[in-house]
């Protein structure tokens, strides 16, 4: 109904009373219809979005656990300096071998197709740490040379000089990869592997 029609049915409903005083009434009362009407809860709406948007944010959250994900790198004042390739643990995959005075980190990539492991032709190790298991002193190391990928597989030799006979282990937290004039891609995650040195 429109705001005359409701306004001749209220001044038929109270013919007694003045025009004046009838108009004042009227809005004041159609007012209070508004405002109850507009404040009336919307329950329904609300309680389908909230467990919709908990649904959507979770099932997110979960995507970006079992996968790696770009993330920007910036300095404290915000400026983007590069980015970092985050959580990469289930596409890559790490073992040793050993060569006398060489530890050999054979890196393997579950999907060499993909972004951002198609555009690498170098890996080399960024943190890592190799320690001896018997006594869990640090293995100290020579100079890393960036190994060529080939075939989305590769092999990083580590000078270690001449090691005593025993397990040694390696914890790698983060490789770079790298392409002819671009800026090495950090790829983060946490690798383990082991091996036993006759």
């Amino acid at each position: 109904m429109k705001d005359i029609d409701l306004l001749v049915q209220y001044a038929l409903k109270n013919e007694e009373k003045a025009p004046q005083e009838l108009n004042d009434d009227f809005i004041k009362e159609f007012s209070e219809r508004r405002v109850s009407r507009a404040m009336k809860p919307k329950f329904p709406a609300a309680a389908v979005a909230v467990p919709l948007m908990l649904a959507i944010a979770g099932t997110g959250a979960y995507a970006v656990s079992k996968s790696g994900y770009f993330r920007d790198k910036t300095t404290m004042f915000g400026t983007v300096t590069g980015s970092v390739y985050e959580n990469a643990d289930n596409e890559i995959n790490v073992s040793l071998g050993y060569e006398p005075e060489t530890i050999t980190v054979k890196v393997v990539f579950s999907d060499p197709d993909s972004l951002p492991y198609r555009d690498f032709e170098t890996i080399d190790l960024n943190e890592f740490g190799i320690t001896d298991q018997t006594d869990g002193s640090a293995v100290s190391c020579g100079e890393i040379i960036p190994a060529m990928i080939k075939n989305g597989e590769a092999e990083i030799r580590i000078p270690v000089g001449k090691l005593k006979s025993g397990s040694y282990a390696i914890a790698v937290s983060s490789f770079l990869g790298g392409k002819k004039a671009d800026q090495p891609l950090e790829v983060k995650g946490h690798w383990t592997a082991a091996i036993d040195v006759q």
